[in-house]
């Protein structure tokens, strides 16, 4: 009798000598590789040739908190360590690179600080396009290779000296986007620097107060703009695309005197863009109003804010200064949506009489609501 076999011939399956990791498009691991911790990045590397070259030119290289946190020696941040690593994965580094990030940890000595320098330029050589360094331990003065970094199109740095650009420095010509935190400047060279970037976008200025008493603004391109620090006065000379604008102030002394700080506002009208407008802090309590010096505003034709759609009044105290800016705001935005307020240092009585005031303020915009925050 003829046997018969009781299960089914199964398809042979063709050999292969490629694997699936070794054969994974550029664009699949890179964007793998961009998502895992540095340390995690690098035993990548080990599973084929392949992958170490993926390494050895990964884009995406971030020395941050965590990663300085991993290394410690008695109980202490191994510095040394960290100062060898970053130099050997940097000057092994093959092709250019997306992103470098560096945290400055506050235990950081000397090394960290001289090493920065030759980092930076070897950065500016593979054409960085992102930076970021924030400074927890002492103030650096910030190595002039950051102006050799051309290809850059975004910035951020907290707690630095930053100098007067070298005379053959010609400008960011792709910088978008700036962070500034904690940032001391040389004598003009916060206007120097945002004239050098006619690219940027988004400008961050941050509880800097050195070389900060007169901010003058002049980005055509600017889009949003966010500036919580201590100045004397803010001059917006070229924004006509801004779409976003934060304002805080911080109490500068006795003398200081804000008058054009409320005078930025009718240029602020000049953009066809704006919709978010936000006012914090100190800033509508200004001594020329003390002394008796008022300030009239203009609600004519040329200063209407026709693309306002919010604004952000925080910190209100009840004086005329603040009264006068927000009667403006309400007289010039055509189509604003809502205002939001709230009151600083009151008792219940005295900010229920402001928030009363407020309300009756009359309103350009059919549409505008006053909107009191919580505390």
């Amino acid at each position: 009798m003829a046997s018969c076999s009781k299960f089914p011939k199964q398809p042979k399956i063709p050999e292969t000598t490629e694997d699936m990791i070794s054969s994974m498009p550029t664009e699949v691991t890179d964007k793998i590789m961009k998502r895992l911790p540095l340390k995690m990045a690098a035993k990548m590397s080990v599973l084929s040739r392949r992958w170490r070259r993926n390494w050895l030119s990964h884009r995406y290289l971030v020395f941050d908190k965590a990663f300085c946190e991993e290394h410690h020696k008695n109980g202490k941040v191994d510095l040394h360590k960290i100062n060898n690593i970053i130099s050997n994965i940097l000057f092994l580094h093959n092709g250019p690179m997306q992103v470098f990030h560096l945290y400055i940890p506050q235990e950081s000595d000397n090394n960290i600080s001289h090493n920065l320098s030759p980092w930076l330029f070897f950065l500016s050589i593979v054409g960085v396009k992102k930076i970021c360094i924030p400074n927890w331990s002492n103030l650096l003065t910030i190595p002039s290779h950051i102006y050799a970094c051309k290809e850059l199109v975004k910035l951020r740095m907290e707690y630095y000296v930053v100098g007067i650009p070298p005379c053959e420095f010609k400008g960011f010509a792709h910088l978008r986007n700036l962070e500034l935190v904690d940032v001391e400047f040389k004598h003009g060279t916060l206007k120097s620097l945002i004239a050098s970037c006619p690219q940027l976008k988004v400008l961050v200025l941050e509880n800097s107060s050195t070389g900060m008493n007169n901010v003058v603004i002049d980005a055509p391109r600017l889009e949003a703009l966010t500036i919580r620090c201590a100045f004397k006065s803010l001059a917006l000379e070229n924004v006509p695309c801004v779409k976003s604008v934060i304002v805080c102030l911080h109490q500068t002394g006795e003398d200081s005197s804000n008058i054009e700080t409320v005078d930025a506002i009718k240029v602020l009208a000049s953009s066809t863009e704006l919709q978010c407008l936000q006012f914090e802090g100190q800033m509508c309590k200004l001594d020329s109003i003390k002394s008796g010096v008022k300030h009239k505003f203009d609600y004519n034709e040329d200063y209407k804010l026709g693309h306002l759609l919010k604004v952000r009044i925080t910190g209100i105290t009840g004086s005329s200064a603040e009264f006068k800016l927000i009667e403006y705001v309400l007289a010039t935005s055509v189509v604003l949506e809502k205002l939001f307020f709230n009151c600083a240092c009151l008792d219940p009585s005295s900010e229920l009489k402001v928030s009363r005031e407020l309300l009756q303020l009359p309103r350009a915009s059919p549409k505008a609501k006053l909107v009191c925050l919580e505390q």
